[in-house]
């Protein structure tokens, strides 16, 4: 059955390397869905095309018009303070649009999603990192508030292993971590790889971070494989993320707090399970590692909900779980 007109909520997750957007009825019926670029302002140059090209999309594919839309309710990475709240409210201006709209960093979007609206932890861990929990009373505490920036994204897995081979101490067992850099940026050695870091980076720090963030799988099944190196580069990681989570879990009052994992990152076993392993030894609480029920623009559906007034039931939750193929 076809939605009322103005009852449609559009959902954004703006990640620093790819965005998606949903349009659901009010009961998380999916309608559409699409893919885009990276919205971040900090990654990527184009941040407001981006995130019209896949607002419009979106809403092409639900054949639905800009007056349609009852909520819109974006979770972008890189807004951090109201000061990030003017180039937010630019880049998500729709003509015809006249509903609310809710903008919100991209972690209280993947938290809301990863627990249906409950209280937990959630590490993202992309392009950029971040990590959020909300606690009992409806608060939301960043690794940001206690002024930690854990500089374990993908692009920081890319650039300490490059740090590592020309400064460190690399051994035989580096062999096919070394031999992957060096076909990965089409050099012959770590002295060409030397002077192509001198020569080539720095002039465009957008796609400096993304050759860097694409090199993080290479380093990660090294590490899989026994690389030293790669080894010693993701653990700094896990123990960045840790602290983090740590830092937060102090805030709770519960003595068991689930933590969800959200992002490319995360997507290596080693680190996941390196991570799992280090929160699991933490003695002040116990921090059980859980699977996310929904993904983060679902979870944006479900803040837009709620800052309307709009119940989300179970029902609601139901409908979003059943079309996560779709997204």
């Amino acid at each position: 059955m076809r939605t009322q007109a103005s009852d449609y909520i559009i959902g954004v997750d703006g990640g620093g390397t790819h965005s998606r957007a949903i349009c659901s009825g009010p009961d998380g019926h999916i309608v559409a869905f699409a893919k885009g670029r990276g919205t971040s302002p900090s990654h990527n140059t184009n941040a407001f095309t981006n995130t019209q090209a896949v607002l419009h999309d979106v809403i092409a594919a639900a054949g639905i018009a800009q007056s349609d839309i009852n909520v819109l309710a974006a979770g972008l990475a890189g807004l951090d303070n109201p000061d990030d709240l003017s180039w937010a409210t630019e880049n998500t201006d729709l003509l015809g649009f006249s509903g609310s709209r809710l903008l919100i960093n991209d972690s209280h979007i993947a938290l809301a999603g990863a627990f249906c609206m409950a209280e937990g932890i959630l590490s993202v861990a992309g392009t950029g990192t971040i990590t959020t929990g909300l606690i009992t009373t409806g608060k939301y505490v960043t690794n940001y508030d206690f002024g930690h920036y854990s500089r374990s994204g993908a692009q920081h897995i890319g650039r300490n292993a490059i740090f590592e081979l020309l400064t460190g101490d690399v051994s035989e067992a580096d062999s096919c971590l070394i031999q992957a850099v060096l076909g990965y940026f089409h050099v012959a050695s770590l002295d060409e790889l030397q002077q192509s870091v001198l020569t080539n980076f720095g002039s465009d720090k957008a796609s400096t971070r993304r050759l860097y963030a694409d090199l993080a799988p290479v380093v990660t099944i090294a590490a899989s494989g026994g690389s030293p190196v790669a080894r010693r580069v993701c653990y700094r990681i896990i123990e960045e993320i840790a602290c983090a989570i740590y830092l937060i879990a102090g805030c709770f009052a519960m003595d068991r707090i689930p933590v969800a994992l959200v992002g490319g990152v995360f997507s290596s076993e080693y680190v996941t399970a390196g991570l799992t392993t280090l929160l699991a030894l933490w003695p002040k609480k116990t921090l059980q590692v859980v699977n996310p029920v929904l993904p983060p623009v679902a979870g944006a559906v479900l803040l837009a909900l709620e800052s309307v007034g709009m119940p989300v039931t179970p029902k609601v939750v139901e409908n979003l779980m059943a079309s996560t193929s779709l997204y």
